[in-house]
């Protein structure tokens, strides 16, 4: 990964003693700043020498460590034909529902390798990457390096985009060419300055951005991403999916925005729709642990509890240090009466992050159905010092209270969550508490 001003990503192409160059886009670290290289293992590097090629989209950033790396296998990129089968890896950005950039891995064809391209860019391919991804290998099924991905191309005729990446023999011809670039401005153009919007979380500003560019260009993927992050952020999940459904139709094989969309649908309760998003997001990529534990949520909300033990069961498989999937089976455990396994579960997830509020809830629920009255109430109280704005924490805290007797400390727990469900626009649980108040009462 790398990280900065600007987020894209890399690969070692060279070591020399301590020293290690990553080769990735120029567009990734044109804007001046400070960068770091993110290793595979999560080790962060200080970033240094940056070096650009003035007529191309290619630049070069090193790091230093004693650690021992890999370099990258170099294949022959004039060999790449059209029809021929690659991968495309990269890093993307982070949103709503995926908290840190992962890993993705993803199949591509190669359409065509052009005699010349704008910026370098010749090797056209049918899998675009998403926000973050720009710079990362292009690589052969041998699992050598070929090219470095990074643009994005839509054909105004059919609609369709395209992914565009540069020939690693272009920097190999070039690389005596590299040069440290200087009087670097950032680029001014709406996609670039919406990006750096949406990092600094201008969401409004960003989404002005993005807009401007897709009047010039309505198929600019890139654009069209970024404005649905926005709206992630703002909490507008219609208008994120409207631009995802935008971006799907040109761009039908990126696991990525099948999950961004299918969460957008959850968050909306829309249970079958967010299904079949995280359905093709594991079938294009049965890599991607959050579409199996948001797969999983969905099973939990249609009822069918067995189905997402099995998702959170592979999402913890794939990441077992994702304490959201550990909370998320303890929650189906817990509707399975299977409340010593949800226990379980829940100590884990906290063990693994203690700032999960919804770990000390559910955790609380289970203490409940256990007759642990006071250890209920221990945890509702922790959920509430970490969010004192989750109404549930309030709800079931009034539930302990009830059993216990002691109903003046349940209404104004139930007095506290009606007014959080209000100001949060959830009319259905706000009618709900009112009732449990006038009953108590």
């Amino acid at each position: 990964q790398i990280d900065g001003e600007e987020t894209g990503t890399g690969t070692i192409i060279e070591q020399n003693g301590n020293t290690y160059t990553v080769i990735t886009c120029w567009h990734v670290l044109d804007t001046p700043g400070n960068y770091q290289v993110i290793t595979p293992e999560g080790q962060k590097y200080q970033g240094s020498e940056i070096k650009n090629l003035p007529n191309a989209d290619l630049a070069v950033i090193k790091f230093t460590s004693n650690q021992s790396y890999p370099t990258a296998k170099l294949g022959d990129s004039p060999a790449v034909t059209p029809g021929t089968s690659a991968y495309v890896v990269g890093y993307p950005d982070p949103i709503p529902g995926i908290p840190e950039r992962a890993y993705t891995f993803l199949s591509a064809n190669v359409a065509s390798q052009l005699s010349q391209g704008e910026k370098g860019y010749t090797i056209i391919h049918d899998n675009p990457s998403t926000p973050g991804g720009s710079g990362g290998g292009i690589f052969d099924v041998n699992g050598s390096l070929i090219g470095i991905n990074g643009k994005s191309i839509s054909d105004g005729n059919t609609t369709k985009v395209y992914g565009a990446g540069i020939p690693l023999q272009f920097y190999l011809a070039t690389r005596n060419d590299l040069v440290v670039p200087t009087n670097v401005t950032p680029p001014q153009d709406f996609v670039s300055v919406g990006q750096r919007k949406l990092k600094a979380k201008d969401y409004q500003g960003a989404i002005k951005e993005f807009s401007q560019a897709l009047v010039s260009n309505p198929n600019d993927i890139d654009a069209l991403a970024g404005r649905a992050e926005a709206y992630y952020w703002l909490d507008d999940y219609p208008q994120a999916i409207a631009d995802l459904d935008t971006v799907l139709e040109r761009n039908p094989n990126n696991p990525t925005f099948f999950f961004y969309r299918g969460y957008a649908h959850e968050k909306l309760k829309e249970d079958e729709k967010a299904f079949a998003d995280f359905n093709q997001a594991i079938r294009l990529n049965p890599q991607v642990t959050e579409a199996y534990n948001n797969r999983g949520v969905s099973y939990n909300n249609l009822g069918e509890n067995e189905k997402a033990i099995v998702d959170f069961n592979e999402a913890i498989r794939l990441n077992p240090q994702l304490a959201g999937a550990y909370v998320n089976r303890g929650n189906s455990y817990n509707n399975l009466e299977k409340y010593e396994k949800a226990t379980a579960d829940l100590n884990e997830a906290i063990r693994l992050n203690p700032q999960l509020a919804g770990a000390y809830v559910n955790r609380g629920i289970s203490y409940n159905y256990l007759g642990k009255y006071e250890k209920a109430i221990a945890d509702f109280n922790e959920a509430i010092r970490i969010n004192p704005e989750l109404a549930n924490a309030y709800v079931n805290r009034g539930a302990s209270y009830i059993i216990l007797k002691e109903y003046d400390e349940a209404i104004a727990d139930f007095q506290q969550a009606a007014d959080l469900f209000q100001q949060q626009g959830d009319t259905e649980n706000y009618q709900k508490v009112l009732l449990l108040i006038e009953k108590l009462k």
